[in-house]
């Protein structure tokens, strides 16, 4: 919660603080949800701090091999933002075949998450694809 409240406000350096504190409850419960939140928190910091790396190497472990679809029954909409999320890394990392495929399964990924804002960017995406 405390780690949502400062990514969400901005304050990177201190959800960055936040992710060793975050990463030792998980390693207490070792829940596979636990753990994939943690790598998603842990990504979505680095990919914002300009650490594209450890950001890209958190959101494949948050996905653990699984098919995103299989996720998305899951847990739901948070398969979608990291998919958002690791694509942009992509690009930015210059992988650009990579992340369009990955923007692509978003697209298709986001009327099963039954989100409207999921729904709505993947419209969007689709849409500047076409531009």
């Amino acid at each position: 919660m405390l780690w949502s409240l400062s990514f969400n406000g901005g304050r990177m350096e201190e959800a960055r603080s936040l992710l060793d504190e975050l990463w030792a409850i998980v390693r207490q419960t070792g829940a596979r949800a636990s753990i994939r939140y943690a790598n998603s928190a842990s990504g979505w910091t680095h990919m914002w701090m300009g650490e594209f790396g450890e950001a890209r190497q958190h959101f494949e472990q948050s996905t653990f091999g699984r098919l995103w679809a299989d996720q998305v029954q899951e847990i739901g909409v948070e398969v979608f933002y990291v998919l958002l999320h690791l694509s942009h890394l992509l690009w930015l990392l210059g992988y650009p075949e990579q992340a369009t495929r990955l923007a692509v399964d978003a697209v298709e990924l986001a009327p099963a998450t039954r989100q409207s804002l999921a729904i709505a960017l993947a419209a969007n995406s689709e849409l500047a694809g076409r531009g």
